[in-house]
């Protein structure tokens, strides 16, 4: 770590406005943690102020409940840190070291998501709807700033996330599932922390196979706005072009420091993990499992090395290009692949050739038909998909307009008449689960 660290600390006092003042280095005794979570925990700090006759204590500025601390940071390799804190604890001390000494203990804005409650039954929403549902309604709350109360707004809840911005709701909108948060309240926070926590899952348990983190950020331009972050929190090999990135703390050359962030996930391969987990016996088809092995392969294909001997079949990358051997090469440059060109050794090798006849999707790829039937909505915009279970007992309104998003106990309810020229007819609910009759 290096030592050439600069930070800026400033105090807003929220009984005169939040009117802002920069304090002093020596106003600051220390600021022994400040943290930029990014998997599910709320942000805190410690901030050590001196307190010599009772400044911050009892004398002007006095620091109390509802003020904010903003932390700005940069760590001497680039990183940059920059945050707003609210104070919930003031802990005055004094000993032969220090003397008199003000300890305010801080949390993020997010953490009034911990002390309000939702209990809504949420049946055949998306993740990403749900977590909207849950943002909209901390909103609603009376408490919260845009309602004249103290409790900072959330934003970004609502909006897709944007990876320039690292702002967002990632959650998918792909799936269609059931997310009973109805039986019994429970802390916003806590709900959201569960829905992310589902995706893992398989789609009958409520996850897409998939991993995400949710964390917040504020803005100092507004100290009454948590932003949401909630991305995938697994690394796309295929993304990022192939290039290695160095991660050092020692200095700033030619590499990406590890800035003042404490982080839990890392970053990992988004399926290389799940290969072993699907089997001949698995429910999961092996051509899948197949498929995603071919993809791994591919990215990390071993790039040409002059010297050595290489077997047919062997497949590697010369200059950014794919290539098959067709006749074993005895190491010396003239068996070397020659760019885009075929020869008595090498043939450019394309995904496609690669990939052969294996599927990315053998639940998808053809079946169209069957999926509309199952009551997939195959022609949404977004690609909608899902697995209807005729077997499902609902009864469910979810209270908007009446008649518009009523879901009854089963997705068809059959009677048996005749209409006015005594043909026999079915009845029965829209699969779409709008409460009209077909």
């Amino acid at each position: 770590m290096t030592s050439a660290w600069t930070i800026v600390l400033t105090h807003y006092d929220e009984s005169n406005s939040y009117a802002s003042t920069v304090l002093a280095s020596t106003d600051i005794d220390s600021i022994p943690m400040f943290t930029d979570n990014g998997a599910g925990e709320v942000n805190s700090a410690t901030i050590i102020l001196n307190a010599v006759g009772g400044k911050f204590l009892t004398q002007a500025p006095i620091i109390d409940q509802f003020d904010k601390f903003r932390i700005t940071a940069t760590d001497g390799l680039g990183g940059s840190y920059d945050r707003v804190f609210e104070v919930k604890r003031i802990v005055p001390a004094e000993d032969n070291g220090q003397g008199t000494t003000a300890e305010i203990h801080c949390l993020g804005n997010e953490w009034y998501l911990q002390h309000l409650h939702y209990a809504r039954p949420q049946w055949f929403k998306t993740a990403f709807e749900v977590m909207k549902d849950i943002g909209d309604t901390y909103n609603l709350d009376p408490s919260t700033t845009a309602n004249g109360g103290k409790l900072p707004d959330l934003s970004y809840h609502d909006t897709v996330y944007n990876t320039s911005t690292q702002l967002g709701n990632g959650l998918p909108k792909h799936t269609l599932n059931v997310y009973d948060y109805g039986t019994a309240p429970t802390m916003m926070y806590d709900v959201m922390m569960d829905l992310v926590d589902k995706q893992a899952g398989t789609v009958d348990l409520g996850g897409v196979l998939d991993y995400f983190d949710v964390g917040f950020d504020t803005d100092p331009s507004d100290l009454h706005k948590i932003y949401m972050r909630c991305p995938s929190s697994g690394s796309d090999p295929e993304a990022g072009g192939g290039s290695l990135v160095e991660i050092d703390a020692t200095n700033g050359s030619g590499s990406v420091n590890t800035d003042t962030d404490e982080q839990e996930g890392g970053i990992e391969a988004q399926r290389a993990t799940r290969v072993l987990s699907w089997g001949e016996k698995g429910t999961i088809p092996v051509s899948a499992a197949e498929y995603i092995a071919l993809e791994l392969d591919w990215i990390f294909s071993p790039e040409f090395v002059v010297g050595t001997i290489y077997y047919v079949n062997s497949i590697l990358i010369f200059q950014g290009l794919h290539y098959k051997c067709v006749g074993q090469t005895d190491g010396t440059i003239s068996t070397k692949p020659v760019a885009g060109v075929s020869t008595l050794y090498w043939v450019p090798w394309s995904w496609s050739d690669n990939l052969g006849t294996k599927q990315y999707s053998p639940w998808t790829v053809g079946k169209k038909a069957l999926w509309e039937q199952a009551g997939a909505a195959t022609d949404e915009a977004a690609g909608s998909r899902m697995m209807w279970d005729s077997n499902l007992v609902i009864n469910y309104q979810d209270g908007s307009t009446t008649g518009t998003k009523d879901f009854y106990r089963t997705w068809a309810h059959a009677a048996v008449g005749t209409d006015s020229s005594g043909a026999v007819f079915t009845l029965s609910t829209n699969y779409a689960g709008n409460g009209t009759n077909n």
